[in-house]
């Protein structure tokens, strides 16, 4: 039985608000012992609910009297007796785990918990030692936590309290500590902190339990040599063909118009604009999803059918039907299909309020609503989460006197290019933050200002997370010309130690 395995059979669920994790004392017959953190256990000061999950989804519920828990407020530990009798496996059927200390820093520690974003689902996480001392010890899940925005994700992590951090030594792990919080003063929620087993037997004692035996454990070394390495790249989905068309309207004939039906026309107009213009003079829906190169329109609709606008803007005898491939064999024509790519992603975002920054080649997200209320998206990483992509500050803490007054908006935003690798087309994800004025007007030095404070203070996971967000984002919506596949990832990749690219900062000397 691996790891995963055990801890799936030894987690508990504790009042539906923390975890905790089932051991069998070899030293008494009649009970087991469920260890989890205190605080889990103060908000009920009759009884305490104990759930175990057998089969996975099916809870058996035990309510245990509070004269069978016993605390330690001061390292948030806490132990639950459990009658045998009253359980509802066999103890043949419980795996068994050693208590033990730990004596270096090498090695994978995996907790499973009930986090409340998951609503009563549990799931189990991996993490790296970080630094320890007599009472307890710290840990980095190696899955980012932080919401994808890097404020405080409580929700996600929520009911992880209490959980069994179990040391993979080999044969026979070793449960090595506690889950007492999560979360560090720069939210993150990747940092641990556990208490360790150095007080459980002072514990035992003042309680008259029988005594354990806590041995010394060193994590087993990690032997893999690869690992999956995530890119920031989706895989294209398009259309098989795309259409190419002459335009069949003089420019002469659109200013005739203007000048007939009194209309200002600006006389010095681009190849997209006069399309645009070209729509609107015949009276057709306008659509964005299209191209101009060499007086002809390149556009994934098709050209040779009534339906659409573009059909009665091109001479019907020039239209041809090109395999993407065969469009993109010369360097303009790519250039041109790029700009496709780019007009159809545009109209596909205006779609989703979000919105292109021609002047910064930049995509913001916008408001909830006209009154710039704050807009927050859900979505699913490792858990579901909610990402804050828009919120408009308000003067009530510089200003005091002026407290509805709007200071500043902040903008979650991205770039984008399209890249072809061999026949195949992809879409590079560059996260960003944008700050304007009113919601639309560029806030230049606010947005120079979160510019730095991410370079500063964002690593590798918060824009791993974000690329992830991004990625989830664009991959929901498929009713468009230009959809995406989920991130372009590697297996088997060279594993590299993060201790030799992940340098910490040293402290200055005061």
């Amino acid at each position: 039985m691996n790891l995963s395995e055990r801890l799936q059979k030894l987690t508990i669920r504790i009042n539906r608000i923390g975890s905790g994790i089932l051991f069998i004392h070899p030293n008494d017959v009649k009970h087991y012992y469920v260890f989890t953190a205190n605080h889990c256990l103060e908000n009920n000061p009759t009884f305490c609910l104990v759930e175990y999950e057998e089969p996975v989804g099916v809870f058996k519920k035990i309510i245990v009297d509070k004269a069978n828990t016993f605390a330690d407020p001061k390292n948030d530990f806490a132990i639950i007796l459990l009658d045998k009798a009253d359980f509802p496996l066999d103890e043949s059927a419980i795996p068994s785990l050693s208590i033990g200390r730990i004596t270096d820093e090498s090695g994978t520690f995996q907790f499973r918990g009930y986090p409340a974003a998951l609503a009563g689902e549990a799931t189990k996480l991996e993490a790296r030692f970080i630094e320890g001392n007599a009472q307890g010890f710290k840990i980095r899940v190696t899955t980012n936590l932080s919401d994808s925005s890097g404020e405080l994700a409580s929700s996600s992590v929520a009911g992880f309290s209490g959980s069994g951090v179990v040391l993979d030594a080999g044969d026979q792990p070793a449960l090595v500590g506690i889950v007492t919080h999560l979360g560090n003063s720069a939210g993150s929620f990747n940092q641990v902190h556990c208490c360790n087993f150095s007080m459980i037997n002072q514990l035992f004692n003042r309680y008259s339990l029988p005594q354990l035996t806590v041995d010394d454990v060193a994590g087993r070394l990690d032997d893999q040599t690869t690992e999956t390495l995530y890119s920031s790249l989706l895989k294209v989905q398009l259309p098989d063909n795309v259409f190419v068309g002459e335009i069949n309207i003089a420019r002469s004939e659109l200013f005739d118009y203007a000048k007939r039906e009194e209309k200002y026309i600006p006389f010095r107009l681009d190849s997209r604009q006069f399309v645009y213009e070209l729509l609107k003079m015949k009276g057709l829906r306008l659509s964005g999803d299209f191209a101009v190169y060499n007086n002809k329109i390149v556009t994934f609709y098709d050209l040779t059918q009534r339906d659409n606008s573009f059909h009665h803007l091109v001479d019907q005898g020039t239209v041809e039907c090109l395999a993407v491939d065969e469009y993109c064999s010369t360097p303009d024509s790519q250039r041109t299909f790029v700009n496709l790519l780019n007009n159809c992603l545009s109209r596909k975002l205006h779609h989703l309020n979000v919105s292109w920054k021609h002047e910064d080649k930049t995509f913001i997200f916008g408001p909830q609503d006209e009154g710039l209320g704050k807009r927050q998206i859900k979505w699913q990483g490792k858990v579901k989460s909610e990402r804050t992509v828009f919120e408009a500050k308000m003067q009530s803490k510089t200003n005091p006197d002026e407290p509805d007054k709007l200071l500043h908006c902040t903008h979650f935003a991205f770039q984008g290019h399209f890249r072809q690798f061999g026949q195949q087309w992809f879409f590079n994800i560059m996260p960003d933050s944008y700050a304007t004025w009113n919601g639309s007007k560029k806030h230049p030095w606010k947005t120079q200002e979160l510019a730095a404070y991410k370079k500063k203070n964002e690593r590798n996971g918060e824009v791993f997370t974000h690329v992830r967000f991004l990625a989830y984002f664009l991959t929901q919506n498929k009713d468009f010309f230009v959809n995406f596949d989920d991130l372009v990832c590697f297996d088997n990749a060279p594993k590299l130690a993060d201790e030799y690219w992940h340098i910490k900062k040293e402290k200055k000397e005061k």
